[in-house]
């Protein structure tokens, strides 16, 4: 059960959180990261930043801000940046999903299958099992 909740919290995303991923093979300390890339090239502060977290697998940073407006904020900055951050061999790329919305039907009946609901719920809808 416990992999199946994970699966879905990664399929829907991440709120207001940009992913920098590297492309090379050494990774950025979290606290160089912040100091050299967030807030000198990017010229963020403090208070733009939610959580700085490190994933260190899969090589990427992740940073969540307080609202979505700064997160296209800085994603725009990075657009404009992309030089820069290419030089240190770092990509962006948006966590979150703007344009999904999880729906929770509650279904039971022991009239009709659940094979049967899923097929008719993937008619409209992604279907994701239920917990």
């Amino acid at each position: 059960m416990a992999s199946s909740s994970s699966n879905q919290s990664a399929y829907a995303g991440l709120k207001n959180t940009l992913k920098f991923q590297w492309k090379v093979t050494g990774m950025m300390e979290r606290f160089v990261f912040g100091k050299k890339v967030l807030f000198e090239i990017l010229k963020l502060t403090a208070d733009d930043v939610y959580c700085l977290q490190q994933n260190g697998v899969d090589k990427f940073l992740a940073v969540t801000f307080y609202t979505i407006i700064k997160l296209e904020e800085v994603r725009v900055l990075c657009k404009a940046k992309a030089t820069s951050l290419a030089a240190l061999g770092i990509d962006v790329e948006s966590m979150c999903t703007h344009n999904q919305r999880a729906l929770t039907v509650p279904t039971y009946s022991p009239f009709v299958s659940d094979e049967i609901l899923v097929h008719y719920l993937s008619r409209y809808t992604t279907v994701m099992p239920g917990v």
